[in-house]
């Protein structure tokens, strides 16, 4: 029920700290050591994580809307419903993450290795996936609403109803990418198809 503001625990030895309801604002973690640490309904609003150690953390229901990550671990983590929004993941370990819901949009993913990633039902509004390899990976029921594919490697994905609203595939390799029919007609009609019967 804690709740921090401004506070620097940087380099702070937290691991295998339990957090539940706790609001973090503008409070820095920069290379504090969070492994193993599980947080449950909290909030980290603008928040420092650089170089933080966050592997084989789980995180249900957290924010961690706008903090910054940088650099930091989160090899083998676990987030259940969280929410990254406008968070620029682009320089952090995720290798072998576990993503399950939540609300990842205007999250930055650029350069990623994401292969066979399980992205089902998560909010991907205008996320940043360019140049992500992205093979396998689940995206059903996905919200990918002008999310950015530039560059991206989709061949084996799966998009079977997710929201493709505004998103350009055209240049991509979609080898064995999986679409329910309705995506395949936009698909061919964005390409100059004429679908008739």
């Amino acid at each position: 029920q804690r709740t921090c503001e401004d506070e620097v625990l940087s380099g702070q030895d937290l691991s295998g700290t339990q957090m539940r309801n706790c609001r973090f604002l503008r409070c820095q973690f920069r290379y504090a050591n969070l492994a193993d640490c599980v947080t449950d309904h909290c909030r980290f609003e603008v928040c420092d994580f650089t170089g933080a150690r966050l592997n084989n953390s789980t995180h249900t229901d957290t924010s961690f809307a706008n903090s910054l990550f940088g650099t930091a671990n989160l090899f083998v983590a676990e987030l259940h419903g969280c929410q990254l929004i406008g968070v620029d993941l682009s320089k952090t370990d995720l290798c072998g993450i576990t993503i399950e819901g939540g609300d990842w949009s205007w999250a930055i993913l650029r350069g990623q290795d994401l292969r066979k990633q399980d992205f089902r039902r998560v909010k991907l509004l205008e996320a940043d996936l360019t140049a992500c390899n992205l093979q396998k990976a689940d995206f059903r029921h996905a919200d990918l609403t002008r999310a950015h594919f530039e560059q991206a490697q989709l061949r084996g994905a799966d998009l079977r109803g997710a929201d493709l609203t505004d998103v350009q595939l055209q240049s991509l390799d979609l080898h064995g990418v999986k679409m329910d029919p309705l995506q395949a007609v936009q698909l061919a009609r964005s390409l100059g198809v004429i679908v008739s019967r």
